[in-house]
């Protein structure tokens, strides 16, 4: 049935006027799939028993079947408007994504400044894409890069990313880095402004 409707929709095209198109593209309703879920009472909220978060195994695979090709966009000298999660990265470049990649980069000048090495702790930093962007915007800087994670994603990161030095507990932060970085992982933390001492303690 689903195939019927899209060979309809194909037909339709070749007569309907585009302004046409482009409004019912506009007003239409779509249903998308939520990559999250309400959580009526915060953090006492109970999920479900295959409610894994960024731990579940499908979406460690999915960021894994992705790494080579944001490893090779990378290593091109193109906008940075590229995306290491599946959804986005079929999407192509992205001005939001070049920005926040942009944002990434100027920090990692300002923070390099006058040095020839700069170590990094990247917080919840997945497999570790932003190393693979450090290396790209600042390729004269020898980099000393940490990423913590959790144990599933510490796994697959060893294994595809090599030169980065993982962790699945808090050791890292008995040591002392250039550049701490939290990377979209401060919303899971409920006490965050502790957390975020912490951190701040390892630089």
């Amino acid at each position: 049935m689903k195939n019927i409707f899209k060979s309809l929709e194909q037909i339709l095209k070749l007569f309907v006027p585009p302004i046409i198109s482009y409004i019912w593209r506009t007003i239409r309703p779509r249903k998308v799939k939520a990559h999250l879920i309400y959580a009526p009472d915060g953090w006492d909220t109970q999920l479900g028993p295959n409610s894994e978060g960024w731990n579940s195994a499908p979406i460690i695979e999915n960021m894994e079947c992705e790494f080579e090709n944001f490893a090779d966009h990378c290593r091109q000298s193109g906008p940075l408007g590229f995306s290491h999660l599946g959804t986005e990265a079929k999407s192509g470049i992205t001005l939001r994504i070049h920005n926040l990649n942009m944002i990434w980069a100027y920090v990692l000048a300002l923070a390099s400044r006058k040095k020839k090495t700069l170590s990094i702790l990247d917080w919840g930093g997945g497999l570790g894409h932003l190393y693979l962007v450090a290396k790209s915007v600042i390729p004269e800087v020898t980099l000393d890069y940490h990423c913590k994670e959790m144990a599933a994603t510490v796994a697959t990161g060893r294994r595809i990313n090599p030169s980065v030095t993982w962790y699945d507990n808090d050791d890292c932060l008995a040591k002392s880095f250039d550049l701490v970085l939290v990377s979209g992982s401060l919303q899971y933390m409920i006490d965050w402004r502790e957390a975020l001492k912490n951190r701040a303690a390892a630089t």
